[in-house]
């Protein structure tokens, strides 16, 4: 085997066409790509992002003169899987989950984005909410996640999950350390929503009222929790689907990312009248 057809392989076994495909599909529904490297707190280095990080934005004038910037990101996390099925357990019941609680964002812009939670807030998401598409919350919640006969002691899927949380973070920390800036004079929200997307089929499982388990395959988006360590510990909310699913989703997605964006805009512009410059 020669060492163009060696390349060849290795690019097509580690998953690099799935990525590229995605990469394209959202280019072409009118996403932002951004450079997903970001620097790891930990070691001091610089660290390979996830996959696809692209994103819709709203910049708004200031009451000081300078900036009010928001980037809504869309994390992807590619895995090509293959004849092994993912399962996901479901909770019992559920009730959704709260707007607020699908955005993955940087500790110091929580409290801001935890602000459309707020009375007059509220009402800027009211059209997202009714819309009930990407953005809104699941029925029920998966609480656990596993390859279907794979290791117990390094699950794929739930390797991905931590890889999509990690990336979710390093690219808004990322830039937020660089419009954080003073020569930027903005005041700023980097939030994200993550997905791994996989080839697997996906199955969820759950107990009906006779205790009896019922097992369904996924013709949707299915909804996964995951409690982080460090840094990112608190309750992120990964969605899990298909190449062919995600794809025909992604306008609409545009759509809620971008209607995110000019509310949490909005809502940083109403406090902002208490923020230091280049602060958020």
């Amino acid at each position: 085997m020669s060492l163009l057809e060696k390349v060849k392989a290795w690019a097509e076994k580690a998953g690099f066409p799935l990525e590229m495909r995605l990469r394209k599909r959202f280019a072409q529904a009118g996403f932002d790509l951004a450079q997903t490297a970001f620097l790891d707190d930990t070691t001091g280095k610089y660290r390979a992002g996830p996959d696809i990080a692209a994103h819709r934005s709203c910049v708004l004038p200031s009451n000081w003169g300078g900036e009010l910037r928001v980037y809504v990101f869309a994390i992807v996390e590619c895995k090509l899987g293959g004849s092994k099925p993912w399962v996901v357990f479901m909770q019992p019941q559920g009730t959704g989950v709260d707007m607020v609680q699908q955005l993955t964002s940087p500790a110091d812009d929580r409290k801001l984005v935890e602000a459309v939670t707020y009375p007059e807030s509220r009402a800027l998401f009211e059209p997202l909410l009714m819309r009930n598409q990407m953005l809104v919350g699941a029925a029920s919640v998966g609480y656990a996640i596993t390859e279907f006969e794979g290791s117990r002691d390094r699950s794929p899927p739930f390797d991905a999950i931590r890889q999509v949380v990690d990336g979710a973070l390093g690219v808004t920390r990322e830039h937020k350390r660089y419009f954080g800036q003073p020569e930027h004079k903005s005041s700023n929200i980097f939030a994200a929503t993550s997905f791994v997307v996989t080839q697997s089929p996906i199955f969820t499982c759950t107990l009906d009222e006779h205790g009896k388990t019922n097992v369904q395959e996924a013709d949707n988006v299915v909804y996964v929790d995951y409690r982080g360590q460090g840094q990112a510990q608190r309750m992120h909310y990964i969605r899990i689907c298909t190449e062919d699913y995600l794809s025909s989703k992604l306008y609409h997605l545009k759509e809620d990312l971008q209607h995110t964006a000019n509310a949490l805009a909005q809502v940083l512009k109403n406090h902002s009248s208490n923020l230091p410059r280049g602060a958020a």
